[in-house]
């Protein structure tokens, strides 16, 4: 059963169930209204009519026990129980076209059975109108807590409501609840007061019992073994369903006396009707052409074709002046439709025209905000006496070196020796080198300073050597990222947007990173690429970083990592791109972990690295 509406009927006021089929009888003869949930089987009630199972069957409740859920409103199991049929759309209309109270009507009149269902473009909530026979319900689920309303009101903010709304057909049977087991000889059990059946002796049905009438509210029901057929759903029919939306009536009955089957006409008719016509006009009541079952009381031991009777006539003629009438609506109600999706289709184009003009006069508000903002820009800074540059050519000429409070105390190379993070950290220390000015320089509004220390490299250089060897001593990676592990301890400065060269065998080679991670002879220990974008890193730029990084390797043998870093994440081909750089063969058994080898001897890891909000995580290898 969908998940929601378990989650609704779970919040129900509950109680513990048991009994099995002896406690459902029990619930519908108190008139319950709400849903019992036992065997994993799900029954609703209305009225203490069964009107839907789901996820099982009501016979495999014979000695189940479960929970008993009170519905705080009765279009609540109805409506519920619909939805799980799903049933056919029959029509969708705007309210502002066409009101709902006026559908409304429509459907009451047309003894319609489904439900109607607003919560297309509408914000407040989802509203719904349940019908059966024409009588509706009303349930609205308003706000973010889904709080339940029922009843007058729930139809009065549906009415107030501006949105689109469809009308869905469903047709309900209510579903008879077996006779509870008893012992073979038992009081009130099937052998002790078990009658013949009728067609066995019909000389011995000469004097009919009281019991034996079916409007006698106490009579005992047939026996299983030879169930009446419910083919039948006119006047005179008295085993019908009824109708789950209506408390029972037991001041009803279902004898031949005409001025009395008069009397309750229109009820018996309602009460006795399993399937209602649906808005379609081809779509007939598929019981009103049948002849009505005559009753126990007017049973004969030898069959005889009776004439219809004169109530049957006049609801036949009813029936047929409505459907007349229903027919007329509908095609009243389609040419409504087409002008109302006429219209919307409209309002759609007029809609999309005024979102193209509120864009552009978006762009243009960007724009000149922008503009308004370098002017003031370059007011304050001629005030000031500074210059502004551009971030890129700031970074180019930046470097940040790694110094030490005192060599005496703890530097990074003693973390392999069990230096402690904090009293490394403590003598830590990243100064900056430029080659301008930076107090006489602004970079995006902001003094140097402040620009430099919110950017991703000064952020990822950081983490290097505060974090990063520290995570690999922890989780034992020492030995397998050596050339990594080992390279750390050695750097002295970090390059910003740097070239690297190297010569080769082939002869000089450069290449460009974000970062260069230098030792103090000016050899590339560690390089990285970031990628502070929103779009993800694509298998040809890590192949494109380790095609560049490994002809650099070649003719600088101290380089020990190349590290991708990203604030987004990486796309399934970069990860097969990198897998395959570091398989180092079929038959490899390298103990180096995402070691890319350029020679017998020789190679650097690739890393890959995300961050996020300020945190690094190498994801490539898994620490």
């Amino acid at each position: 059963m969908d998940g929601d509406i378990v989650d609704q009927v779970t919040s129900w006021e509950s109680k513990p169930f048991s009994g099995g089929h002896s406690g459902l009888r029990d619930l519908a003869t108190d008139g319950f209204s709400g849903a019992v949930q036992a065997a994993d089987t799900w029954v609703f009630f209305l009225n203490g009519n069964v009107v839907g199972v789901f996820d099982g069957d009501i016979e495999a409740l014979a000695d189940a026990d479960g929970t008993v859920y009170q519905a705080p409103g009765l279009a609540l199991p109805l409506l519920f129980t619909m939805q799980e049929h799903g049933g056919e759309q029959k029509a969708r209309y705007y309210t502002e076209d066409t009101p709902l109270t006026e559908v409304d009507g429509t459907l009451s009149e047309a003894n319609f059975t489904g439900y109607v269902e607003l919560s297309e473009n509408v914000l407040s909530g989802d509203y719904y109108v349940v019908y059966h026979g024409g009588r509706s319900l009303s349930a609205a689920f308003v706000g973010n807590q889904r709080e339940v309303i029922t009843g007058d009101e729930a139809f009065d903010r549906a009415a107030d409501e501006v949105g689109i709304y469809e009308v869905r057909t469903v047709p309900i049977d209510v579903v008879d609840i077996p006779e509870p087991t008893e012992p073979e000889g038992a009081v009130g059990g099937v052998v002790e007061e078990a009658e013949p059946p009728a067609d066995d002796d019909p000389e011995e049905e000469t004097d009919p019992e009281p019991a034996d009438d079916p409007g006698d509210s106490t009579a005992p029901e047939p026996p299983t073994a030879d169930p009446e057929p419910e083919s039948t759903s006119t006047a005179t029919e008295s085993t019908a369903s009824p109708d789950p939306a209506a408390p029972p009536a037991d001041d009803v009955t279902t004898e031949a006396d005409p001025t009395q089957e008069e009397r309750f006409d229109d009820e018996a008719e309602w009460r006795q009707t399993r399937t209602i016509p649906s808005l379609s006009p081809s779509e007939e009541d598929p019981d009103a052409d049948q002849t009505p079952t005559p009753t126990a009381a007017e049973s004969t031991p030898e069959p005889a074709a009776s004439e219809p009777s004169a109530s049957t006539e006049r609801t036949l003629d009813r029936a047929e002046s409505q459907l007349a009438e229903l027919e007329q609506r509908v095609e009243s109600l389609a040419a409504e439709r087409d002008q109302a999706q006429s219209q919307r289709q409209e309002l759609e184009n007029e809609l999309a025209s005024v979102r193209e003009e509120r864009d552009r006069l978006a762009e243009r508000i960007e724009t000149l905000e922008a503009e308004r903002t370098a002017d003031d820009s370059a007011s304050t800074e001629r005030a000031a006496g500074t210059s502004s540059m551009d971030p890129a050519t700031a970074l180019a000429q930046t470097n940040l070196f790694v110094r030490y409070g005192s060599k005496s105390d703890a530097t990074l190379e003693a973390v392999a020796g069990g230096a402690s993070q904090a009293d490394v950290n403590a003598n830590l220390q990243l100064d900056h080198h430029t080659q301008f000015d930076a107090d006489a320089v602004t970079v995006e509004g902001q003094d140097f300073t402040t620009f430099l220390t919110q950017t991703p490299e000064y952020a990822f250089v950081e983490w290097v050597i505060t974090e990063l060897p520290y995570e690999i001593r922890e989780t034992d990676h020492g030995s397998d990222l050596r050339e990594l592990y080992g390279a750390i301890p050695k750097i002295d400065r970090a390059q910003l947007a740097g070239t690297v060269t190297a010569r080769t065998e082939d002869g000089e080679v450069t290449a460009d990173y974000d970062v260069v991670l230098r030792g103090r002879k000016g050899e590339p220990l560690i390089v990285a690429t970031i990628n502070d974008s929103r779009d993800p890193v694509t298998g040809s730029m890590m192949s494109e970083l380790v095609e560049r990084t490994s002809a650099i390797a070649a003719g600088a043998p101290e380089l020990g990592a190349a590290m991708s870093v990203t604030a987004s994440f990486f796309k399934p081909d970069a990860l097969e791109a990198a897998e395959e750089a570091t398989s180092g063969g079929f038959l490899s058994r390298d103990s180096q972990a995402s070691f890319v080898r350029t020679g017998r001897k020789q190679g650097y890891h690739l890393c890959l690295t995300e961050s996020r909000k300020g945190a690094f995580h190498v994801t490539v290898p898994e620490l």
